[in-house]
């Protein structure tokens, strides 16, 4: 790396450095590029040279965390489709525990980043992370459950309004641990006890019984 490339890498870190703070005092809305400009010791022009705008330094800073989460969600569920029924349902806990465990690992890796997306998010075009995930999340569960209907299992009356709302549940409580400054100790047990409770009602909708 050249001594220009350098310096170039450390202003990029000094502004990004000092959106962290402030995004994570006024959230986006309240947020100034100015303040964050002046902090980092640079000048507008030297900040254009990274982000056109504030919505661009905000997705530049915590929406690439966002990224990653649904890109973790998606590949995990894109592989679990490919399974059949019968594997979907034996391995449904351990993929469960894997995907949690690495999305667990990840929020407390880069949890400043997350307390602003879950707290301090609103006006940007990453306020809705949690509602993206419980989509997600009520797609993927329907795509099982119409799979199991199409091999004629019985269950309970199910519709897509009591799935969004179980997959609200999922996530809000996941995210929990952001909102209330869980250690990540106290969140990895919380969430195992969550996800046998999760995992013990699904069990009765579907009148399955998970591996």
């Amino acid at each position: 790396m050249t001594q220009v490339e350098k310096q170039m890498a450390t202003t990029k870190d000094r502004i990004e450095e000092e959106a962290l703070k402030e995004f994570g005092q006024k959230g986006y809305q309240g947020a100034s590029l100015r303040q964050i400009v002046k902090r980092a010791g640079v000048t507008t022009g030297a900040f254009y040279k990274y982000y056109a705008t504030k919505e661009d330094l905000f997705s530049g800073v915590i929406g690439i965390h966002a990224d990653f989460v649904y890109q973790l969600y998606d590949k995990t569920m894109e592989d679990f489709s490919q399974q059949p029924l019968e594997t979907q349902t034996e391995t449904m806990m351990g993929t469960s525990e894997d995907s949690t465990g690495i999305m667990l690992d990840y929020v407390y890796d880069h949890y400043q980043a997350f307390k602003i997306l879950i707290n301090g998010a609103e006006g940007s075009p990453y306020s809705d992370f949690i509602h993206q995930l419980v989509v997600r999340e009520t797609r993927s569960t329907i795509d099982y459950m119409n799979l199991l209907k199409s091999q004629g299992q019985g269950m309970q009356e199910v519709d897509e309004e009591l799935i969004h709302m179980i997959s609200s549940g999922v996530f809000t409580s996941f995210f929990e641990m952001v909102t209330h400054d869980m250690s990540r100790e106290e969140a990895e047990k919380r969430f195992d006890i969550l996800r046998n409770f999760y995992a013990a009602g699904y069990e009765y909708l579907f009148q399955v019984k998970f591996g």
